[in-house]
């Protein structure tokens, strides 16, 4: 008995000392670091938001060199791993797009931290980042650079070094889709986990847009048509929208740049059918509560299976509202028409893609080619790409742009007088700036106008680049009919003009107008 007790002791002692040691592991005690703005708030988090700043330095790319670039003290910002990574991913950028006839002229990274936590016990870092990406290419060797951009999601860890500095030895990330690169760091699994909930509205989301939104959806709303409609009836409208409502870039007061219409709320990890569906709605087809693609527009995520779902929104345009769905294509594909894939469909064997995703067809690039917006991959004017995006829906049957951005109207000071605005078409036009300095555009007449000014840019070996970054666009100014609108333009740099309808019905003569100041 004696032994027995002896033993049951050691057993209960053995399990005391082994729930210690657990406890003790698992007390891993971690800080969450305070952010604004994208950065890192308090000094002692300065050389981390230093060893940021040289990854995403290193990750852009003009000569095709990538370095591993050491700091002040000598030691490598970036593991010899995570450089190896950045190489591995512009060579597969390149490659990737080179797939599709484009060449890649240069990248430009910029990058913002959104949450990150301390290990108190060894001052490691895991930190979600996002980062953005302009790409500048050449389509189809047209002669003409354009310009793309997309987000990525990045999950990393950075290592303290015993001087107080910080490499980042850890980055997992997916670019399947736009630049055919997963870093070996990936894990589908973990990545989902560690990045679960993370809301980017916390870059683009103020107070202010709010009340813009909601008089937007208002509008949207009584402009929408029967549910019988058998074609998009304001494919610029819904084009307008899917140009306002995505992120351009990363900003450096965030907060001020609104990205994604609060109204219809944001779908952390999940918002691409989201922004489609208002895209679409925009255009002027009726919410449908009885099938199940609506949304309440009270800011908060409540909505039909139809309008969240790729695969129910599919099957909604398809079954219930009799949309043709085609193989996508450069030539099947119209601005204002949802592009996507279906998962079990079209990459079923590939990990890499985890589900299923969709985005919006907005106008063409200088080759005459399809881009698109997206949410969740966000991305914007990107060249549409056939191996990812495998289906488009008809919803939208004709082609809004009278002409394309690469043969675009050419106009000086003081503009063009007696053109005509055809109901539902937008024209282009091309300003060459004389000077340094503020040039306003505008229209008079009788034809209630829509207006927008591009960004354009020379590029050494080419006959000039269409960006088509928005600058400022406006529609009715001063409580008229006519628009008014302008920017800060650079001499002998050229901009691009669309002009458009107030509403889609809206047609008749114009004049159009360009002044210094």
């Amino acid at each position: 008995m004696k032994r027995k007790m002896s033993a049951l002791l050691l057993l209960v002692s053995m399990c005391l000392s082994l729930t210690s040691s657990a406890l003790a592991a698992n007390d891993i005690s971690t800080t969450k670091l305070d952010v604004t703005n994208g950065r890192f708030v308090s000094m002692e988090a300065a050389p981390a938001q230093a060893a940021l700043n040289t990854f995403f330095e290193t990750r852009n790319y003009a000569s095709g060199e990538v370095l591993s670039i050491p700091n002040a003290d000598g030691l490598s910002a970036i593991s010899d791993e995570v450089a190896d990574d950045i190489s591995a991913r512009t060579l597969s950028l390149k490659e990737f797009w080179a797939d599709e006839d484009v060449e890649i002229v240069s990248t430009s990274v910029t990058g913002h931290v959104l949450s990150a936590v301390q290990n108190t016990k060894d001052a490691s870092i895991d930190a979600i980042a996002y980062e953005w990406t302009w790409v500048d290419y050449i389509d189809s060797n047209c002669g003409i650079v354009d310009r793309m951009g997309f987000g990525t999601l990045h999950d990393m860890t950075l290592a303290t070094a015993e001087d107080g500095a910080y490499s980042i030895v850890r980055d997992s990330y997916n670019e399947a889709d736009i630049s055919g690169h997963v870093s070996k760091d990936y894990n589908a699994e973990a990545f989902e986990l560690a990045t679960a909930g993370i809301d980017t509205t916390d870059i683009y989301m103020s107070e202010v847009a709010k009340e813009e939104g909601l008089l937007k959806s208002e509008a949207y709303s009584v402009a929408a048509v029967a549910a019988t409609e058998t074609k998009m009836p304001a494919p610029l409208e819904c084009i307008k929208y899917a140009d306002e409502w995505v992120e351009h870039d990363i900003y450096s007061t965030p907060s001020a740049v609104p990205k994604y219409n609060p109204v219809f709320s944001y779908h952390a990890s999940n918002d691409c059918c989201n922004f489609v569906s208002q895209c679409v709605y925009t255009g002027g087809f009726e919410m449908d509560r009885k099938n199940g693609w609506y949304h309440d527009m009270n800011s908060t995520t409540s909505h039909g299976a139809a309008w969240g779902s790729v695969s129910a929104f599919r099957s909604y345009w398809m079954t219930t509202r009799g949309f043709q769905e085609v193989t996508a294509t450069d030539t099947s594909v119209l601005p204002g028409n949802p592009v996507y894939w279906i998962k079990e469909l079209d990459h079923k064997n590939d990990p890499n893609y985890s589900g299923n995703h969709i985005a919006i067809c907005v106008g063409y690039n200088a080759a005459g080619n399809p881009i698109i917006n997206g949410h969740t991959r966000n991305v914007y004017h990107e060249k549409l790409n056939t191996s990812a995006y495998k289906r488009t829906l008809k919803l939208n049957q004709s082609n809004p742009f009278i002409v394309a951005p690469k043969a675009a109207t050419a106009v000086q000071i003081p503009g063009l007088n007696n053109l005509y605005l055809q109901a539902g078409k937008a024209e282009f036009f091309k300003f060459t700036a004389p000077s340094n300095g503020y040039f306003t555009v505008y229209t008079s007449g009788s034809t209630d106008t829509y207006g927008y000014l591009y960004e354009g840019q020379s590029a050494a070996g080419s006959a000039g680049t269409i960006y088509l970054k928005e600058i400022s666009h406006n529609g009715d100014a001063w409580g008229g009919i006519n628009c008014r609108f302008g920017g800060n333009l650079t001499a002998n740099k050229t901009y691009y003009i669309m002009i458009c309808g107030e509403e889609a019905t809206s047609s008749g003569s114009y004049n159009l107008m360009l002044q210094a100041g």
